[in-house]
């Protein structure tokens, strides 16, 4: 089981460190969008470019992991996939953590039982690990991203699991 692991992470690292060139794509002084994704989690998500080529994500919504379901991501860009687009279709990769809240016996996708469900009921505070894998297009006129993106869980309470969500959405950037 620890070699599964092994090779992609392997190559999960070789392709963060191996950019030639980076770059976060958005209008030049904005720095801050804020929008809507769907899927898990459907949240509001708000988006600050820290530097030229990372970014904090943050989300508050809805999710089977709880609600509110809070996250954050730190992220990095790369453009070096797509570079006949102009750049504005992008990779871009994070980690990050999550926290849901149980509500009156609402399911949580944690559950590491050899029961054929995925599920289980809490009341309690669920928290995870969370990694990042997306693609997002902008719109640089409007200031307008649109993203899809996957994200491996690690769960760590109320217990040790694993899962896999993904969401898509759109920001606007104001300022």
């Amino acid at each position: 089981m620890r070699r599964s692991f092994f090779v992609p992470g392997i190559l999960l690292t070789l392709l963060l460190f191996s950019a030639t060139e980076c770059r976060a794509q958005v209008p030049p002084g904005k720095r801050f969008g804020i929008g809507l994704s769907v899927g898990e989690p459907t949240a509001v998500t708000i988006k600050w470019r820290a530097t030229r080529t990372t970014a904090f994500d943050f989300a508050i919504g809805h999710s089977a992991m709880g609600y509110p379901r809070i996250h954050g991501d730190y992220l990095w860009q790369f453009f070096f996939l797509f570079p006949q687009t102009n750049y504005n279709l992008n990779l871009y990769a994070g980690v990050g953590g999550a926290i849901g809240f149980g509500d009156k016996g609402k399911y949580l996708l944690f559950n590491s039982t050899a029961d054929s469900s995925r599920w289980f009921y809490t009341k309690t505070v669920t928290m995870a690990a969370r990694g990042v894998i997306g693609l997002n297009y902008f719109l640089p006129r409007p200031g307008l991203e649109f993203f899809v993106e996957l994200n491996p869980l690690v769960g760590v309470l109320p217990k040790a699991a694993i899962d896999i969500e993904g969401a898509l959405g759109a920001r606007f950037y104001i300022f």
